[in-house]
């Protein structure tokens, strides 16, 4: 089925209010590769309009799983409820991020079902992502922050105090730890007063502080 036309004005006032970043998972566009999309709060194929109040930013990952949907069950409840609507309600409201930030935690039956569809705590590629930024330190957003309680982090496998780094690691295995580094490794450059012939090389870590290469 072909794309409603967005007009280029009203496309740049919905990422603008998005703050460029999806409603759902709250994936930033300055780290997808990908283009977010415009999505129709209420689908085009069950009468949405393409009007600024039905729309917002969502990445490609979410805006796939929730395809047409506007609702879903509560997995704890059985009972069916609206998905969030990223436009009308408060994200910190009904999710929440476990202590390691890699999973979206459901707070509110329309946090739980929205999860549940979407797949915000258990998409492996999303997980994965997750974990490289958590390494860098740009994962989970600042304002977005609410920890997962003990026994939700429990039931969910993760530690309630933030172990991103480590979890990433074993997550991911050593060579993708070590691809990981490799892009946040750079030369330093000599000062004007190393001669060609005593320039040494350094690497920077993760803590910015410069390591001696091995003699």
């Amino acid at each position: 089925m072909p794309r409603e036309h967005v007009p280029a004005e009203l496309e740049r006032r919905v990422r603008e209010a998005a703050k460029q970043r999806c409603g759902y998972c709250l994936s930033p566009q300055r780290l997808v590769m990908a283009r977010l999309e415009i999505e129709h709060i209420i689908p085009v194929a069950k009468g949405g309009t393409t009007e600024e109040l039905n729309l917002w930013l969502s990445c490609p990952l979410c805006n796939r799983y929730k395809g047409d949907r506007t609702a879903a069950k509560d997995p704890e409840s059985g009972e069916e409820v609206p998905l969030f609507n990223p436009r009308l309600q408060r994200w910190s409201e009904h999710f929440g991020w476990t202590g390691d930030g890699l999973r979206i935690i459901g707070l509110t039956s329309t946090g739980r079902a929205t999860v549940a569809t979407l797949h915000l705590d258990d998409d492996p590629d999303a997980i994965a992502v997750r974990s490289f930024w958590v390494l860098a330190g740009w994962h989970p957003p600042s304002d977005a922050w609410r920890a997962g309680t003990p026994a939700e982090s429990r039931a969910l496998g993760i530690g309630a105090r933030g172990r991103g780094a480590g979890r990433a690691r074993r997550l991911l295995g050593r060579r993708a730890g070590r691809w990981f580094s490799s892009l946040l490794t750079r030369t330093a450059l000599p000062s004007p007063s190393q001669s060609a012939g005593s320039t040494r090389r350094r690497r920077w870590t993760l803590t910015g502080r410069a390591r001696r290469p091995r003699r």
